[in-house]
């Protein structure tokens, strides 16, 4: 009979150490701040690096801030130590990949675990990102603050979320939408005409949508409408959708068939794909034209190299980044219309 108990008891030991040792892997990795930068346009955001050993690193912006240590307290909870943010404590969902933090004021965050790129394959490399120019001296460029999703049968699809305002004091009803608290950061100002949302070329113009409502009607006599859309061809190779809504808020989505694949261990993508230049939009079916990206040594972007030494760098974000991006915090109303 001792010898059994000898026997069942090494077997719960090393049970449970194994568990404890899941837990820190699955923690292990980086984590982005899901609400991060409402007021900048998503770019400034913040992440935590954890590492095997107890120590998490805080960047903001891609630059670091300084290390803490971390501990489980046991079951799915989490002790951060850290000089700026002194003690954050919470929990770690049960699928692993969201985390509720908390620190002296009580004011809850989540973040979202960022897969890493282990390797080049169409289920490992797609998700979502955002892109950054890098110049040879090493500055960096972000274009508009859009999303771009990237799924496995090749097609790109260009998130961006803001806030519309209707000039209704123009002779002519216009529209401008942008997003974060600069104006310089506005995007596809035009007129309402009719069904349409008018826009000079070669930016096309988008009509409304079958079964849009009602947003606002306009002292000019037009409409603007909850949903418009736009395609370049029978096929819906290229199009453009614009969902607008009464809170002053819209989400305006470019796809793309065939905006990338992989080839020789490598992603390629069109050389036109680049931050704000969407008239450039198209697919891989020009050789000559495209680019190779490699995974960048950390894990966490995928870097495409170009002849002059400029950089395109798509940086991954956590699968629920898209789906808890929340408008700025500026309402239409703070607005004036120049």
């Amino acid at each position: 009979m001792k010898r059994v108990s000898v026997i069942i008891e090494i077997i719960i030991l090393i049970n449970s150490g194994g568990c404890e040792k899941s837990k820190g892997e699955a923690l292990t990795g980086r984590w982005e701040l899901l609400e991060a930068g409402q007021s900048s346009g998503y770019i400034d955001n913040r992440t935590f690096d954890f590492f095997e050993d107890g120590i998490v690193r805080v960047l903001e912006i891609g630059d670091t801030i300084s290390d803490g240590e971390y501990e489980l307290t046991g079951g799915n909870k989490i002790k951060i130590s850290h000089p700026r943010f002194e003690t954050l404590s919470g929990t770690i969902s049960t699928s692993k990949d969201e985390m509720s933090l908390a620190g002296p004021s009580e004011k809850v965050e989540k973040y979202g675990k960022v897969e890493r790129i282990e390797k080049i394959t169409e289920s490992a490399v797609a998700g979502n990102y955002v892109r950054v120019m890098r110049t040879p001296e090493g500055e960096e460029e972000y274009g508009l603050p859009d999303i771009t999703t990237w799924t496995e049968d090749g097609t790109e699809k260009e998130n961006l979320l803001g806030q519309w305002k209707a000039h209704e004091e123009l002779q002519l009803d216009s529209y401008e939408f942008y997003v974060g608290s600069l104006r310089s950061m506005s995007i596809n100002a035009g007129q309402i005409r009719a069904d349409m949302l008018y826009r000079e070329p070669p930016t096309p113009s988008l009509i409304k949508k079958s079964g849009a409502k009602v947003i606002r009607k306009l002292e000019g006599g037009n409409i603007l409408w909850s949903d418009y859309y736009w395609s370049s061809d029978p096929s819906n190779e290229v199009t453009f959708a614009l969902e607008i809504k009464e809170d002053g808020t819209f989400r305006h989505i470019v796809s793309v068939k065939n905006a990338w694949r992989i080839r020789d261990g490598r992603v390629e993508i069109p050389q036109g794909n680049h931050l704000d230049n969407t008239d450039s939009l198209k697919g891989i079916d020009n050789e000559e034209e495209l680019v190779k990206g490699e995974i960048e040594r950390s894990g966490y972007a995928i870097v495409f190299r170009k002849d002059d030494g400029t950089e395109l760098r798509y940086i991954r974000k956590s699968k629920q980044f898209l789906s808890k991006l929340e408008a700025p915090l500026e309402t239409p109303s703070q607005i004036t219309p120049q």
